[in-house]
């Protein structure tokens, strides 16, 4: 994918009800550049398919978009896609989150270990409680920038488990996008990190994650959303945070499951409240 083609491909995924960050296409063309692929049409120049697989560490691939103009489609595209994503993924581990109807097209690609713990994406207007005092008194939060990006990594580290500093640095300074993180005043100790990004169909926070409910509060408040703008939040079935989206009063828009090939990846559930980019990271 190059830049002039991310407007075609965000039109696409539109198409198809598919959440992406106005920019994240632009931030992975920086972070994985072989890992997004399109199908462009010669005598137009339109863009008829599109697929992305990241290889986010050695060991692990996670493919999200994956979606060939309904016109298109039966004439070998969505394979021709496919197939040369595998040669970019090469035998990583790959996990994706497939709509219903193709679940069994990927299980037939090898991906036929289904995670216990489905995607989730919830939308609507986060009502939020006031803070306490004691919050107030103890916690900090300020604008991820130059001087707190370091302490950002390595929670970021401590929850999912991999390296993705250039990606942070990179997903918190995307153009309309607020990146905020939550700090220990004694300690000045990271207790949680979000990123608020403008997407194609809605806001997205892309990621949440935090030490509690009450930190997850404070940072989305510090984002201040006006009171008639729907946002999605993503999160995973038996995260023991799927009460707090009904207590934002979060209104579940869709169910995926995650299915992976060689082995099931689970991370720190406890602090993921909303998850990484649902196009690029199972967590």
């Amino acid at each position: 994918m190059k830049d002039d083609d991310v407007q075609q491909s965000l039109d696409l995924l539109s198409s198809h009800e598919m959440f992406l960050g106005l920019h994240e296409a632009k931030t992975w063309i920086q972070v994985d550049p072989e890992g997004l692929l399109v199908a462009e049409d010669l005598d137009t120049g339109c863009i008829i398919g599109i697929i992305s697989g990241n290889n986010y560490d050695e060991h692990n691939c996670f493919i999200s978009i994956f979606a060939v103009k309904e016109e298109h489609r039966l004439n070998g595209i969505g394979s021709a896609l496919w197939n040369a994503l595998m040669q970019h993924c090469g035998n990583r581990n790959l996990g994706l989150n497939p709509r219903p109807a193709m679940i069994p097209s990927y299980t037939k690609r090898g991906l036929t270990l289904k995670s216990p713990y489905d995607q989730k994406i919830y939308v609507g207007h986060p009502q939020l409680g006031q803070p306490s005092a004691t919050l107030i008194e103890e916690v900090i939060v300020e604008k991820i920038n130059k001087e707190n990006i370091k302490e950002v990594d390595k929670y970021d580290k401590s929850v999912c488990g991999i390296e993705r500093f250039k990606y942070n640095w990179l997903n918190a300074n995307e153009p309309e996008t607020k990146a905020f993180v939550a700090l220990s005043k004694a300690t000045n100790k990271v207790l949680g990190y979000c990123i608020f990004k403008k997407g194609n169909l809605c806001r997205t926070f892309s990621p949440i994650y935090a030490d509690s409910d009450e930190i997850t509060e404070l940072l989305i408040s510090k984002c201040e959303i006006p009171e008639d703008e729907k946002v999605m939040m993503a999160t995973l079935g038996l995260s023991p945070n799927l009460e707090f989206m009904e207590k934002l009063q979060m209104k579940l828009y869709l169910t995926q499951s995650t299915l992976f090939s060689n082995e099931i990846r689970i991370t720190n559930l406890e602090r993921v409240y909303s998850l990484s980019s649902v196009n690029f990271f199972p967590f």
